[in-house]
This record gives structure tokens, sequence and C-alpha cells, in this order.
């Protein structure tokens, strides 16, 4: 085989360039798949210094995003610790789960190391929302993609830490 033939010339051009497959599209033809996306955004805390100015552009950018993609989006805004937690069980046991191929888990806070803040002094673990999500607790998720996106400082030195860090 030479590779200068034009027929391997032709396979190797498409080996290195792979179909793109648009995913809005594949969402929209098959109309049994409900997707869905939980999203959690907290802006306002118990403190007025650690409100989140803009906070509310992202989420609805996020939004936007997801229901390009298909996604059916269950907003949550301004949530304590525990509250957080009880979002995060409600959508592991929605009745659509199981006609779903993929979710969406989108948090929104300050955070620290391994935690995500709630709008009051309590934090709530990040695995928390892997231990949610898990086949154990969430079986209709099982060998189903779970894409988690955690936009949330982890502490520091800044102002903002500082002021956290007084509680």
């Amino acid at each position: 085989i030479r590779l200068n033939e034009p027929a391997v010339q032709t396979r190797e051009a498409e080996l290195l360039s792979p179909e793109i497959i648009s995913v809005a599209e594949l969402s929209f033809t098959d109309r049994t798949n409900k997707r869905v996306a939980l999203l959690i955004n907290n802006m306002h805390f118990y403190n007025p210094a650690l409100t989140r100015h803009g906070a509310d552009k992202d989420e609805q950018a996020v939004v936007n995003l997801l229901h390009t993609l298909g996604y059916e989006v269950d907003r949550h805004r301004n949530l304590p610790a525990q509250k957080m937690d009880e979002a995060l069980k409600r959508f592991s046991r929605r009745p659509t789960l199981p006609l779903t191929d993929s979710v969406f888990v989108v948090v929104m806070s300050h955070g620290g190391m391994g935690t995500i803040c709630g709008t009051g002094n309590h934090r709530i673990e990040i695995d928390r929302i892997y231990e949610r999500l898990n086949s154990r607790n969430c079986p209709a998720l099982k060998d189903k993609p779970k894409i988690v996106i955690i936009q949330a400082s982890r502490g520091g030195e800044s102002p903002l830490a500082r002021c956290w860090r007084l509680l």
C-alpha cells in the first residue's frame, strides 16, 4: 500500500477529522428523551458582604445553554445547606430520570476545600452531590453520564474568605 494513493489519503483524512454530531439536534429529534438538569445558585447570604454580584447573569447563561442542549432545568436560588441537600434528594427521585440519557447538576455559590456554602452559616460537602447521584441512591441514573459543574471559590485569603472564616 502506498500512502500517496487517493484511497489511502481519503481514509487517513476520515480518521483525522471525526464527524461532529450536534447534541442539541439529537435531543430535539428524540422526544422520548426527557433530559433534566438541577441548578442551585446562591447569591445572597446571611452577611451582605458575601453577595455574589452578577451571579444572576451567570445563572441565565447556564440555563440558556442547558435549554439549547435540550434539558429541562429545575432551578433553585438562595438555599441554606440543608435545603441544598433536600433539592439534591428530590432531584435524584424525579420520576422522569429513567427517560433521560444524562443529567447536569450545576451549583454556584461560595465554597471551601471540599464544601459549598449554603446561604446560612452551614456548608454541604461536595461529596454529598456525588452520593445523592450514585447508583445505590439513584438507580435511574446507573450507567448514564452525570455532569456536575461547581462554580465556587475554595477559600483562600481574599477579603471574602476572611469574612467567611470569622463565623
